[in-house]
This record gives C-alpha cells, sequence and structure tokens, in this order.
C-alpha cells in the first residue's frame, strides 16, 4: 500500500514500481539482460500491482485477515479504487507505435543485423494484423525514472494482464486485445510465433543494435520459448473470451483522472461486440493452441530454443497460405537451449527440471473445444 500510494495523486513513470536500486533483476526475467536494463518492468505495473491492490481490497473486507486499526481501516475501498487507478493509467506509459512502413524497414534491418535468423521477414503480416494500420504494441519495460525511455521490445508479458485483470475500460481494453492477438498471430520476426512455440521476447521492431544482439535464440530471456509463458497466453485469452460469453452487457461513461472513460457495467466488454477484435483473439487462441499441441513433446520442459536453416524452408506455408506446423519444412528446428553458444558476455542459458512447478502448468490449462 506504501508502494503505491504516489502513483495515486501523481500518475507518472516516477511513480512507477521500480526494482530496487541495489539490484540487477527483480522479477521473472532475472538473467542480466532479460529487462534489457530496464528498470520498471512492464509485467509488474500493469499487472502484478493492480492486481495485488485488488487482492489487498478483497481481503480487508474479510474479518480478522488484517489488524483493525486506523491504517488497514479503510484499506477495503482504498485499495480498490487505487486498483483501478493502476489498472487504467499504468499501460499507456508502456504502449509505443510503428507504421506498417516503419515496421516494415525495421523487419528488413533486424534480418540483415542478427546472426541466427535469416528467413523471411514476414512483413506482409503487418497490415493484416494491425489497428487501422500501426502497429500497436507494449514495452518490455522503461528504461528509469531519470531517462523515461519505452524499451521496445514485443513480449508476451502481456499476458499477465490477461490472465490476473478483467478491465472495464472499453477503449483501454480493445486496443490492449487487439495488440496482444495480432502479435501472436503475426509471425516471427513481424510478431512472437514460430512453428516450435511463441517467444518470450523479440527485439525486432525495436530499431536497435544492442538489443538485437543480446535478445537471440541463446539467450536465456531472448528470441526463446517458456513453457509457462505459453500456459499464460493461453489461459489468459481463454478468460478474455469467456468474457464475451457473460450476459446483462451493458455499458456507462465516467471519468478516470483528466479523461472520460466508457467502461463495461455488466460482464460482457465491447470488445466482444467489434467482429474484427473478437476474431483476432479467437483466432490468436487457435493460433496459439495449434503450436503448443504441434510441440506436445516439450511442454515439461522450462525453455527450449531453436536453429533456422534457410535450405529447409522451402515448405514454411501449406498451399492455401497457412502457417505449415511441420518444423521440418519451415526452416526451423527444435534446440535445447543449453547447446547453443550465449551472447557475447553473458554465461551460458540453464534450465531446469521438471519438478519446477510451472513446468507443469499444462496439467492444469486445456484448449477449450468451445473456441475452436
Amino acid at each position: 500500500m506504501n508502494l503505491t500510494a504516489a502513483f495515486e495523486t501523481n500518475r507518472t513513470v516516477s511513480n512507477l514500481v521500480q526494482l530496487k536500486d541495489s539490484e540487477l533483476v527483480g522479477q521473472w526475467r532475472d538473467s542480466t539482460y532479460g529487462l534489457a536494463n530496464g528498470r520498471i518492468p512492464f509485467d509488474v505495473n500493469t499487472a502484478l500491482v493492480p492486481a495485488a491492490l485488488y487482492a489487498i481490497a478483497r481481503l480487508a473486507g474479510m474479518q480478522g485477515v488484517y489488524p483493525n486499526n486506523s491504517i488497514t481501516r479503510n484499506w477495503s475501498s482504498v485499495a480498490y479504487a487505487r486498483a483501478r487507478i493502476w489498472e487504467d493509467n499504468t499501460l499507456p506509459l508502456f504502449e509505443f507505435n510503428r507504421t506498417v512502413d516503419n515496421a516494415t524497414t525495421l523487419l528488413r534491418q533486424y534480418t540483415a543485423q542478427n546472426t541466427f535468423y535469416k528467413g523471411p521477414t514476414h512483413a506482409g503480416a503487418l497490415a493484416s494484423y494491425s489497428s487501422d494500420g500501426t502497429i500497436v504494441d507494449y514495452g518490455l519495460a522503461i528504461n528509469s525514472s531519470d531517462t523515461p525511455d519505452i524499451i521496445p521490445i514485443t513480449h508476451t508479458d502481456t499476458a499477465f494482464r490477461h490472465f490476473l485483470l478483467n478491465s472495464t475500460n472499453d477503449s483501454q481494453l480493445t486496443a490492449f486485445v487487439n495488440a496482444s492477438a495480432n502479435a501472436i498471430l503475426r509471425p516471427f520476426p513481424a510478431g512472437l510465433t514460430t512453428p516450435v512455440g511463441v517467444v518470450v521476447a523479440n527485439p525486432a521492431l525495436s530499431g536497435k543494435e544492442v538489443l538485437t544482439a543480446n535478445f537471440t535464440n541463446s539467450a536465456y530471456h531472448g528470441t526463446v520459448v517458456w513453457s509457462w509463458q505459453l500456459a499464460l497466453m493461453a489461459r489468459g485469452f481463454e478468460l478474455q473470451l469467456d468474457r464475451c460469453h457473460a450476459p446483462n452487457a451493458t455499458t456507462s461513461t465516467g471519468t478516470a483522472g483528466n479523461g472520460t472513460v466508457t467502461r463495461s457495467t455488466g460482464s460482457v466488454p465491447a470488445f466482444c461486440g467489434d467482429d474484427g477484435v473478437y476474431g483476432a483473439l479467437k483466432a490468436a487462441y487457435n493460433r496459439l493452441w495449434d503450436v503448443i499441441e504441434a510441440n506436445k513433446d516439450q511442454l515439461q520442459s522450462e525453455v527450449w530454443s531453436w536453429t533456422y536453416s534457410v535450405a529447409n524452408a522451402a515448405n514454411s506455408t501449406n498451399a492455401n497460405g497457412t502457417p505449415n506446423n511441420d518444423t521440418s519444412a519451415t526452416g526451423y528446428k527444435f534446440s535445447p537451449l543449453g547447446v547453443l553458444p550465449p551472447p557475447p558476455g553473458v554465461s551460458g542459458g540453464t534450465e531446469s527440471n521438471i519438478r519446477q512447478l510451472w513446468s507443469l502448468t499444462f496439467l492444469a490449462v486445456q484448449r477449450n473445444s468451445k473456441f475452436r
């Protein structure tokens, strides 16, 4: 509660939650370059903090959970109101955009600069999976409060917000759902999806050589696949799709900060009535599950990677233009992360065993047939 108070009254980058001064890491991307030296993580601020505040509000309403004193007595209402502020006002601080033309140029640069992928840019997917011709995305982190630059890396941490929050800020939610779905629907390097899984970070649209050099297919939190992130995204998409099948959809207009916000006052958000956005979310859910099922033998691993060979890439798409999930025909080949040489100056990737619970998430997360 103390950590989140300042942002409630002054909604600036400097009042977001940052890594502790003495620490290089502070969330799940705990490798040296996992956040690209950023100090203000996307997932912590846009999802974990508001979710924690909502949880505090609920717990404060239960007798005996917190001491009944002058500090905690009003937490039920205070934490709830603050959660809404964090939920509504943090996401825009991480947003960055690219035009299709600019993104196309950046993809050409990326494939020329990186040392591990020389395949197609898939720039044609940009216009198909965009927001009216604009690539809307959300940075992996913000550099720091002193230099508040967004680190423009496409990533899977958007899944935290889909999984933990049910936003009622309709305009913001619609844009976020659309952007998240499009990032899955675009093949790597235009997006996140490869035949061996969805990569957890992609610097292709950053235009920064230092990010390209450090977020590789051999970096622990680079263009690699993490099993639990696949599960988190799959379940997060499912939860959002489920909201579209609840009764009594209504909306209301209110204010948040200095702006006007349209909210779902029933249980069905506005994006459910937008055929393009709902269709993109449903298609992304199924594209994700197609890839998950194609890589079922790897799902109990913590993390894995891939290599790419142009010589084997002749059949990367089917006759109807859909992606080919047979990795042997796409140029992609599964690779254990530990056998690939790490980026310069970084120690080799490590992999955990099956006893690590987040490697077992697919025991609980399964494809929902009603969304096929």
